[in-house]
């Protein structure tokens, strides 16, 4: 709206540069004809006449100076207001260059919170497990990737447990023919 309205003050002014360049040249054709008309007619007071185109003239100079004045003024409105625009646009680059970067940080801590906690679970049940926990509750959550792992050290914990069955076993059968082989030793 303020550029139309710029414009149609532009308009606006160059009409009335138009309007008193043809004044302009009126006031010269008269200028002209009262010269020739002088010399002809002898009896006219060439001074008054001269006296009033110079004030016609200087009025066409204020004119003129008035409206070069409205072009400026304008000219200097629609400077200001691209700059209040720019100004508005460079706040929202940052505002939003600002917001993507919070954003990727916020992306970055989740990604790596959803990577490190099913790690550091998986390596909790891991000592426990070397500390001969054979009980553990294996299953993490988290990725595909994860839950296998979590599902192959389960498999793995059950195996540990059939072969501490077996070595159980194995012992008391031993140690039962042991002290079976000691008491006919001493007997």
């Amino acid at each position: 709206i303020n550029t139309i309205i710029t414009q149609s003050k532009t308009i606006s002014a160059a009409q009335q540069l138009n309007e008193l360049t043809i004044q302009l040249q009126n006031i010269q054709t008269a200028q002209e004809n009262l010269v020739a008309k002088a010399i002809a007619e002898e009896t006219i007071d060439l001074s008054k006449e001269i006296s009033g185109i110079l004030k016609m003239v200087g009025s066409a100079d204020l004119a003129l100076e008035q409206l070069l004045t409205i072009q400026q003024n304008n000219m200097l409105y629609g400077i200001a207001d691209v700059q209040k625009r720019i100004s508005t646009l460079l706040i929202m680059d940052w505002s939003f260059l600002g917001v993507g970067i919070l954003l990727c940080v916020l992306l970055v801590v989740v990604l790596t919170k959803s990577i490190t906690k099913p790690i550091f679970r998986l390596v909790e049940i891991t000592k426990e497990i070397a500390k001969g926990r054979l009980n553990q509750d294996t299953r993490v959550t988290g990725t595909l990737e994860f839950e296998e792992l979590s599902n192959a050290l389960g498999d793995m914990v059950h195996t540990f447990q059939d072969l501490s069955k077996v070595t159980g076993n194995m012992a008391a059968v031993s140690y039962t023919h042991l002290r079976a082989h000691e008491t006919s030793l001493h007997l």
